[in-house]
């Protein structure tokens, strides 16, 4: 089952210092509802870089306000990541530092998704590669490597 927005916004709560059951630290309903603004925020950055998670935005057109309790779309194997970089934005909305690191960790978990997400395109061979001045062309076509004849060209 996917993650809720207040899923993450609680985990990002937690990491940044402001929540914790352990200590029974429970997290304001007021700073649930910036941080899940902070997430639709960041989100929307993100995909402007390019980095499409597949996040499930409230309609804005309708101005419908994102809920906790709305789904968020993202792959399970992204959540950390979206989390610890939710994490260093509370910390600085209530003004406290973040620790080095919840920021490293923050950095690896975005890298992460980035490389994740990085589709690197096919190389296609040259046929003019050079030669050096010792080599012989010892094959009647003049190419770096042999390659068959395509029977469809």
């Amino acid at each position: 089952m996917a993650k809720t927005k207040g899923d993450l916004v609680l985990k990002a709560l937690r990491k940044a210092g402001l929540y914790s059951n352990a200590t029974l630290t429970d997290a304001d309903p007021q700073a649930i509802e910036d941080a899940v603004n902070d997430l639709e925020d960041m989100m929307a950055q993100w995909q402007a870089k390019g980095i499409d998670l597949g996040y499930l935005f409230a309609d804005a057109a309708n101005n419908v306000q994102p809920h906790p309790d709305d789904d968020s779309g993202i792959p399970s194997w992204a959540y950390n990541g979206v989390s610890l970089k939710l994490a260093v934005q509370v910390c600085m909305d209530n003004v406290i530092q973040p620790s080095d690191a919840l920021l490293t960790a923050a950095d690896d978990a975005y890298q992460t998704i980035c490389i994740a997400l990085t589709k690197v395109p096919s190389l296609e061979r040259r046929n003019d590669m050079p030669r050096g001045a010792g080599n012989k062309n010892t094959f009647t076509w003049n190419r770096f490597y042999i390659e068959g004849d395509d029977p469809t060209t």
